[in-house]
């Protein structure tokens, strides 16, 4: 699933270049997860939820890992909701 991607890096006092391998996953990769949140019964199930879709769209601004600066780290996420005991996944949208 990964690649390996070969760069130089540049010192800067010798001027000389050193080739260095980085391991990173290809562009297009999907990954399936699962968030499971936990609601007790003093808590604002609906809030909780509006929490996690801005902590993933916080996440999509930024990146996971190093090297985020050359373009690496990126995602992209699909969410969806799937009620329990039910096969059928939906687009999971909060609301306000």
């Amino acid at each position: 699933m990964s690649e390996l991607k070969s760069e130089n890096y540049i010192n800067r006092k010798t001027i000389q270049a050193n080739p260095r391998m980085m391991e990173r996953i290809p562009a297009g990769t999907e990954f399936e997860v699962e968030f499971i949140l936990r609601v007790f019964s003093d808590d604002d199930e609906q809030k909780l939820r509006n929490y996690l879709i801005e902590a993933l769209e916080l996440l999509e601004a930024d990146y996971l890992g190093g090297s985020g600066t050359r373009g690496y780290g990126r995602v992209e996420f699909e969410l969806f909701e799937q009620e329990i005991g039910s096969t059928e996944k939906k687009p999971f949208y909060p609301t306000n």
